[in-house]
């Protein structure tokens, strides 16, 4: 399940302000509370889905917060349009489930990744292959590398 944080509010009949750090201490607390109450019905984790904040992957006795790629600090000006950023994270999501044999840590990360190449502009990101043909390029970047880069860039703050 991949509410957006609206959504999500909406699902437990709570709000979160995420501009402190209670905030996201609550919807840690929230998310635990959803996967307790919905075990029975075969929940075993819930992605929720953060905007420019990126995502809160939270299973029984784990959660993890991973950042946007695009974070603010981090060049800004590359977020062009938003549009259809959370409908690319969640194909992103899905491919990601299955090439990490359903591992929703990793999967969240080839959705953090599909979601960049969407917001980089307006429309559907340019797809084209390198000139050797061994790598697919979104907007003239390779998707493995940038993968690599956010994966390196995500273990730092482990």
């Amino acid at each position: 399940m991949s509410p957006n944080l609206e959504e999500f509010a909406t699902l437990v009949n709570d709000n979160f302000d995420l501009n402190n750090a209670s905030g996201l201490k609550k919807l840690r607390l929230r998310c635990e509370t959803f996967l307790n109450r919905n075990a029975s019905q075969n929940c075993k984790a819930i992605v929720v889905r953060l905007g420019e904040r990126g995502c809160l992957v939270a299973q029984p006795n784990r959660e993890k917060h991973l950042p946007a790629y695009y974070e603010s600090s981090l060049s800004p000006e590359k977020v062009i349009d938003p549009t259809g950023g959370g409908n690319a994270f969640l194909g992103g999501l899905c491919i990601g489930l299955l090439e990490n044999s359903f591992l929703v840590e990793n999967a969240a990360v080839y959705a953090t990744i599909a979601a960049s190449f969407a917001i980089e502009q307006v429309g559907i990101p340019g797809l084209t292959s390198a000139k050797d043909g061994t790598d697919e390029l979104w907007n003239g970047e390779s998707v493995k590398a940038r993968l690599r880069s956010y994966q390196e860039r995500i273990a730092c703050h482990d």
